[in-house]
């Protein structure tokens, strides 16, 4: 629902979520949750209005359509998305420096000469 009023907010949002979460002991399941972390952001009403609709409900399938699509089964995982496509980096738990070869490798290394890996894009997987 974030995401539909603020989406250059959204990953300053999620991170204020899971700090309220995992360290504030606040509930995931309670829709107060979601309302109290959306107060700094200058979000009312219409918010919440939107948090329960059909269509944030539609969305939050979408999301977890396309998280099922490229491998994610549980928490956590690191998806790198670019281009409409998408590869697992990690799942569960992952050494911070693995993750930052894995991604400096992804991001800073030109891609080889008729390289392909395994991915999927946002339609399904190759």
């Amino acid at each position: 629902a974030f995401r539909s009023f603020l989406p250059d907010r959204v990953f300053a949002y999620f991170s204020d979520l899971q700090s309220a979460f995992y360290r504030d002991g606040m509930d995931p399941c309670d829709e107060a949750t979601f309302e109290e972390i959306a107060k700094p952001y200058g979000l009312n009403q219409d918010f919440l209005e939107f948090y329960r609709s059909d269509e944030a409900r539609y969305q939050t399938a979408l999301d977890f359509q396309l998280a099922r699509a490229v491998g994610v089964s549980g928490f956590p995982a690191l998806v790198h998305l670019k281009d409409k496509r998408a590869m697992l980096i990690s799942y569960g738990y992952t050494p911070f420096e693995k993750i930052q070869d894995v991604m400096d490798n992804l991001v800073l290394a030109p891609p080889a000469a008729g390289s392909q890996g395994d991915a999927c894009s946002t339609d399904g997987c190759d």
